[in-house]
């Protein structure tokens, strides 16, 4: 099991009673959790530069004050985007054990029901989207594109991030939970961009490098007899065990040139994260050629095709066409990185952006032949499902919908 660093021996309380607040960077793992306190240094300070800079800028910083030289926080989907880093004025550790004593404080009392803005237009554009990406397929263009789509609502009164956060933390216990303050993105900026992640894009200890892609899916269901049989379609469906593969392969294409003896299953196994069944391959290697730290690791296998596309180096463009928008944080990564160049980055989607009263919910479906503009539909239903619950604005719950939080279980496939 992986390590951050010795954690503080205290019980674990809530978001609350911690102190942590929107302004703080906190990324949680299941090897344990890191707040950010405070701001030596930030990507707001540093406009122009490119994350590599802008990290060396930040270790450079973190001496000359003689504090601790961790950085936090996220990258956009798109390269040209701007990076959200921090170095931490303080940085607070808990434990594995702490955070699950953290999972278990009572959940808070959901907030009143939102207004939704626009949702049909929001969907028909969607529905055209992917029949455009369909057609761009058809042409060979491009073999896969994972699409996008947003949901925006407004609250009553602002919204309690910590209880957003405590709320993902008791359903996805073994997801990637993030929070990031705009501010550090870009001066003047207001509210924080947080969700629950499913998807490993690297993990580095030491030599070690471990990836956990994702790609292909299907709705999580109440019932026990009707979820296996979910699990099993999810397992013989050609369609996503093509696009599955796709994924897998490209981030193994990626850990070689890093790597000597990667392992890369031939057949994926089943993740739960929540509502939704993913196809999922853990990828592993040891690095055997000069030491790359986490943060240029990550950087070298975004985006992968689980949310861009094939091919990778066409797919960025066409979505940005294709969906008419930047995507920001969304799809992008979000993580930390130590002195050492041990850190972890995970995928940042089943994530919104918080600013007050508002918020913006992301979710994305891989669109390749065969693919059917209203069943993508209803998978980013599905998925916006992980941020709506957190809010509390999520509908009674469907049958798709899972009937116990997410274990983070793996169904493994008999070879």
């Amino acid at each position: 099991m992986n390590r951050i660093l010795p954690p503080q021996d205290r019980p674990a309380p809530s978001f609350r009673t911690l102190g942590v607040t929107p302004g703080d960077c906190l990324f949680l793992s299941p090897r344990g959790a890191l707040v950010g306190q405070g701001r030596a240094l930030s990507s707001a300070d540093l406009p122009g530069l490119d994350p590599r800079d802008q990290l060396e800028r930040m270790r450079a910083e973190a001496r000359r004050r003689g504090i601790e030289p961790l950085v936090m926080g996220a990258l956009p989907f798109e390269p040209d985007g701007a990076p959200a880093l921090v170095l931490p004025e303080r940085v607070l550790r808990l434990s594995p054990a702490q955070v699950r004593a953290l999972r278990r404080v009572p959940l808070p009392a959901e907030p009143p029901r939102a207004r939704a803005l626009d949702v049909v237009r929001a969907r028909q554009v969607y529905l055209e989207s992917v029949a455009r990406a369909l057609d761009l397929i058809a042409s060979g263009a491009v073999e896969k594109l994972v699409l996008s789509r947003e949901a925006q609502f407004v609250l009553g009164s602002e919204i309690d991030t910590g209880q957003v956060l405590q709320r993902l933390l008791a359903r996805h216990p073994l997801s990637y939970l993030f929070a990031v303050p705009r501010a550090i993105q870009q001066a003047g900026a207001r509210g924080v961009f947080l969700g629950a992640s499913p998807e490993l894009l690297i993990s580095r200890e030491g030599d070690m490098l471990r990836s956990n892609p994702l790609a292909g899916s299907a709705p999580a269901r109440s019932d026990p007899a009707e979820d296996a049989a979910a699990v099993a379609g999810l397992l013989r469906s050609a369609k996503d065990l093509a696009e599955h593969r796709l994924t897998a392969r490209a981030v193994a294409r990626g850990l070689r040139r890093f790597c000597t003896d990667v392992r890369c299953p031939d057949r994926p196994e089943v993740l739960r994260a929540g509502a939704v069944h993913h196809l999922s391959t853990p990828v592993s290697g040891r690095m055997d050629g000069p030491a790359r730290d986490a943060l240029d690791i990550a950087l070298a296998l975004h985006p992968t095709p689980a949310v861009g596309g094939v091919p990778g180096d066409a797919a960025p463009g066409h979505i940005r066409e294709t969906e008419g928008r930047e995507r920001g944080l969304y799809a992008g990564m979000v993580g930390w990185c130590d002195a050492s160049g041990d850190g972890e980055w995970a995928v940042s989607i089943r994530s919104a952006e918080i600013d007050g009263d508002r918020v913006r919910l992301f979710a994305g479906a891989g669109i390749v032949a065969g693919s059917d503009p209203e069943m993508e539909l209803a998978e980013t239903e599905t998925k916006l499902r992980t941020m709506l619950d957190a809010l509390g604005l999520a509908p009674d719950r469907p049958a798709t919908a899972p009937a116990a939080p997410d274990t983070g279980s793996a169904i493994e496939v008999t070879r």
